[in-house]
């Protein structure tokens, strides 16, 4: 597969710098372009959200239930 990026691309992907890395999503076109490109590059500039991190309440162990006898077993 071969990859043409613009200058404008390379200038958006500088400011999307996380730790010196970019992350970036190869995107199928609808249909070719006028020169015949099927494929695109997109930023990802999808980052977790801390808040709902820090505020989420920790999830519970599940209940110790035992060993599976054979009456558990489906078949």
């Amino acid at each position: 597969m071969k990859l043409s990026i613009s200058e404008s691309d390379i200038q958006a992907m500088q400011q999307n710098l996380d730790n010196g890395w970019v992350n970036v999503k190869v995107c199928e076109r609808r249909e070719p372009s006028a020169s015949g490109m099927t494929h695109y590059l997109q930023v990802d500039d999808w980052k977790p959200n801390q808040e709902k991190k820090e505020a989420a309440p920790a999830k519970e162990a599940p209940a110790d239930l035992g060993e599976p006898s054979a009456e558990d077993l489906p078949f």
